[in-house]
């Protein structure tokens, strides 16, 4: 059965909104360089305040629509944070900050380092994928780095199709796949 909090289950994992005592996890994974390579212009977190400063920003956000958010990826075992996935609006290219928002839905994950190699970044996204096609949308972008050949093979995985590149999100370069209900295998839960 489901915990309370959680948005959705997998086969291995739970995924659910952050809280405050994800601070030093967020910190941990975000403070590194590895992680943040291919993340855009968002710079290696420093401090547990910007941790937690970044955490209020998704709690912010995701309570704008409760379809859609920024959550903790944790393993069903163990109830640990692994990784970030995102089912979300995705914001258009401007100089504006915060950034004007799209009418494209995006999908999204960040992993942190130890977690890499699993599946659990294609599992959680599966899970927002399924969690948003079964909401009624009818198209899911997934937006990269164009030199993040991990992710790339993660959208492959799901069965997303690449659409080309372009500078129409975040305000750089950027692959696009896309993922519809039709072209897209689901996880069962």
């Amino acid at each position: 059965m489901a915990s309370p909090q959680a948005i959705f289950r997998t086969e291995r994992l739970i995924v659910r909104p952050y809280t405050a005592k994800d601070r030093s996890f967020v910190l941990d994974m975000y403070s590194r360089q590895e992680v943040q390579r291919f993340i855009g212009t968002q710079r290696p977190l420093e401090s547990m305040e910007e941790a937690a400063a970044l955490l209020m920003r998704w709690r912010s956000a995701n309570s704008i629509n409760p379809l859609l958010g920024i959550w903790a990826v944790t393993l069903r075992a163990t109830r640990e944070p692994v990784g970030t996935v995102m089912l979300k609006m995705a914001p258009l290219s401007a100089d504006a900050q915060p950034m004007p928002l799209s009418d494209d839905y995006e999908v999204g994950w960040h992993l942190h380092p130890d977690y890499w190699g699993h599946g659990y970044a294609t599992e959680a996204a599966a899970g927002a994928l399924q969690r948003g096609f079964e909401a009624g949308i009818a198209e899911i972008v997934s937006v990269m780095h164009p030199d993040n050949a991990p992710s790339r093979r993660v959208a492959q995985r799901l069965g997303m199709v690449y659409v080309g590149r372009t500078r129409r999100y975040y305000s750089a370069e950027a692959d696009v796949y896309r993922a519809t209900a039709a072209d897209t295998p689901m996880l069962t839960n």
